[in-house]
């Protein structure tokens, strides 16, 4: 995937929906999580809680458990904005982890230095 922009205002994040297989042969949503991008350069390992809708009703909850289809989101995406999600009754379902590699190009023809500081002269590196 290639993410461009102009400035940092609403940086990337991935929304990732998370689904498997249920006992009657079809596939049930297990939940969703929401990954902010890294603002420098290079590998990183992320972990993200995957959050799962509730049912609005005790009637609900009980045919969710009872068919193993849970309730899902009409626009997934509107977990990256912030907005509204404290209408949201979730439960948390595990997490999930992701390595991603980034790379950026020209960030400083823009203004911003999101490299990380050089060392030059006397650096201390530590050995665990």
């Amino acid at each position: 995937m290639v993410f461009s922009s102009t400035n940092v205002f609403g940086w990337p994040q991935l929304v990732i929906t998370v689904r498997a297989r249920n006992c009657v042969g079809g596939d049930s949503l297990r939940g969703y999580a929401v990954v902010a991008l890294p603002t420098t350069a290079g590998e990183r390992e992320m972990s993200s809680p995957i959050i799962r809708p509730r049912a609005a009703t005790l009637l609900g909850e009980w045919l969710a458990w009872l068919t193993g289809r849970y309730p899902e989101l009409a626009e997934p995406k509107m977990l990256a904005s912030g907005k509204e999600n404290y209408l949201l009754r979730t439960e948390s379902y595990g997490s999930v982890v992701l390595k991603v590699s980034m790379v950026s190009k020209d960030f400083r023809k823009l203004g911003y230095d999101n490299e990380p500081p050089v060392c030059t002269g006397q650096c201390k590196t530590s050995t665990m």
